[in-house]
């Protein structure tokens, strides 16, 4: 297969990843949402929209959360996800939505253990995780050692290694640092993050307003 035949491929499988997922789909625009910053490079530490909204002093804030099921990773670490909806009272049109991903078990603490994500990052993690599969297979027939990844604008993502002779490609989640911070993760966990981040955007877009 040429290398241009390989690309066409891969961006077919993202699209029918995205279809796969009927839970996942485009993003709506929601009323009054605060625009995202300018974009920095992945995982350098840009501001999501979310977290620049959070941190601004001086008003009063009311942050409506739903906290979902840890997700274990290896050596007893875990990822949590929380959706959030962030507005001041007498501006609720205006609202910050998005997750926020706090990792445990391990010894970050603080921001450092911290990674956010705003509505579009998550629909596209989460489209990303469903042609996980087909991107795996197309790589492993270039007979090259190569890896897969997926990194939002705080360091929050996916990353697949394939090494060619093993039988099974290297999968983990990624959190932002110098260097970055990969944590093995199971079939399994990847699977239940992709429910978690439809669960999320759900409520993010789909509860009544109260």
């Amino acid at each position: 297969m040429s290398r241009r035949a390989a690309l066409a491929l891969a961006g077919a499988l993202l699209l029918a990843g995205a279809r796969a997922g009927a839970q996942v789909a485009p993003t709506p625009p929601a009323p009054g949402q605060l625009p995202a910053p300018a974009p920095g490079a992945p995982g350098a530490g840009a501001t999501t929209a979310l977290e620049a909204w959070l941190a601004q002093p001086g008003r009063v804030v009311i942050e409506r959360t739903r906290a979902l099921p840890p997700i274990a990773l290896a050596g007893g670490a875990q990822v949590a996800l929380e959706a959030v909806v962030a507005f001041e009272p007498v501006r609720e049109h205006e609202r910050a939505l998005g997750v926020r991903a706090e990792l445990r078990g391990t010894e970050r603490s603080g921001r450092a253990a911290l990674a956010y994500l705003d509505p579009f990052e998550i629909d596209d993690l989460a489209r990303t995780l469903a042609a996980l599969p087909g991107l795996e297979k197309l790589e492993r027939t270039s007979g090259a050692a190569s890896e897969i990844r997926h990194v939002g604008r705080d360091g929050f993502g996916v990353v697949v290694r394939l090494v060619p002779g093993a039988p099974t490609p290297d999968r983990a989640l990624r959190f932002a640092g110098d260097p970055p911070l990969d944590l093995p993760a199971s079939d399994a966990a990847l699977a239940e993050l992709r429910r978690q981040l439809d669960t999320a955007r759900g409520f993010l877009f789909d509860a009544p307003a109260r």
